[in-house]
């Protein structure tokens, strides 16, 4: 969490854990004016303040924004959801796990008080019609957390892997396209811009892994569809919650089977794609970010932390050169040298020849989120 911890509690500075009372929280708690007010500082660059002027002078709905509702929704979702950092690992997952709810229930707040705002005038456009996405941002970062932390704490069997790779892809897709409407929007000199900015990179390398692993490991599935369908459900049972079906707008990257089916057959018949080039370029992107030794705009106190996983993610990529150069080449791979060790990297596999038998196909019952 070192990539997420880093940009938030530096801002968010609620304190350290406790070694002989368990976690503690500074004995002055910052007040929630200021809370909403860094939310929007740091993911959009733009004060509170300013949001509340720009609403106000385009608001077209009934009554009052709903300020007070929008501001008691985000307190309810930070303070927790900064306090669950410091949880261990299976705590953390869980935590997050049912936060989400909650975050698309803020950005459906968000979605709908943009809708009442008039959007003709000579500012059409601006940052402030780009609200929602600040709540979306944060929600596809936990969703992000909540899959790959299921590789850190070994909870999926061979035969889940691969829609765990693929749906973090399409994850991480939906938070690149938020980060492309607001990137032009921002100023370039602000810290948030410069948090952005490492973020889309780190994203775009992130994803190319992530396809890279979900091309590959597809040999460690059966093609049960029945049986992974079932499976399916029971791994992912925290996006369909009933809530979900109360709040009127759609939940953005929601993990879907009957996308992932068609999606391996696409994956398999592209002669074009690469899974070894796949890592080879997020390899370059991480490479570029530790020569400039850019660890983002917020990482604060982090920034050597965050530098660090930076360059775990680029040596996880370098020992994957040896994966296929094609789909054709898939064929022939011996998927049993992929060995997945959460102590060499929490996310991604290295090869690995002693054990490679045991390893080519262990279809086991999933074990609890």
């Amino acid at each position: 969490m070192i990539y997420l911890r880093g940009r938030l509690l530096e801002t968010f500075d609620f304190g350290f854990p406790n070694r002989r009372k368990g976690f503690h929280i500074y004995d002055h708690l910052p007040n929630p004016a200021w809370m909403v007010n860094r939310f929007f500082v740091e993911t959009l660059g733009i004060t509170y303040d300013y949001l509340v002027y720009a609403i106000k002078q385009r608001w077209t709905g009934t009554g009052s924004p709903p300020f007070a509702n929008l501001e008691r929704s985000l307190v309810k979702l930070i303070t927790p959801h900064i306090k669950g950092l410091w949880y261990n690992p299976p705590r953390r997952r869980r935590h997050f796990m049912k936060s989400l709810l909650g975050w698309h229930g803020f950005h459906d707040i968000l979605v709908n008080l943009v809708s009442e705002l008039d959007i003709t005038g000579p500012s059409y456009g601006d940052i402030v019609m780009q609200i929602p996405n600040a709540a979306l941002v944060w929600r596809l970062s936990t969703v992000r957390e909540v899959v790959f932390s299921g590789f850190q704490l070994e909870l999926y069997t061979a035969e889940e892997k691969p829609f765990a790779y693929w749906y973090a892809s399409q994850v991480i897709e939906a938070h690149l396209s938020c980060l492309d409407n607001m990137f032009p929007l921002l100023s370039t000199n602000s810290v948030a811009y410069q948090e952005m900015q490492f973020q889309y990179k780190f994203l775009t390398s992130l994803q190319a892994m992530s396809v890279g692993m979900f091309s590959v490991s597809m040999k460690l599935m059966s093609f049960a569809w029945q049986r992974m369908r079932f499976n399916f459900c029971r791994r992912y049972k925290w996006a369909f919650r009933s809530e979900y079906d109360d709040i009127e707008t759609p939940v953005i990257a929601p993990p879907e089977f009957h996308r992932f089916m068609p999606a391996c057959t696409e994956t398999l018949k592209d002669e074009y794609f690469s899974p070894s080039n796949s890592f080879k370029f997020a390899r370059s992107i991480l490479l570029h970010l530790l020569e400039s030794r850019s660890s983002g705009g917020w990482a604060g106190r982090w920034g050597k932390e965050r530098i660090q996983f930076i360059q775990n993610l680029a040596n996880a990529c370098e020992g994957l050169y040896t994966l296929p150069a094609s789909m054709k080449d898939v064929v022939s791979f011996d998927v049993g040298l992929l060995k997945w060790d959460p102590s060499i990297n929490p996310w991604f596999p290295c090869i690995s020849a002693e054990g490679a038998e045991g390893r080519q196909n262990v279809n086991v019952k999933p074990r609890s989120q």
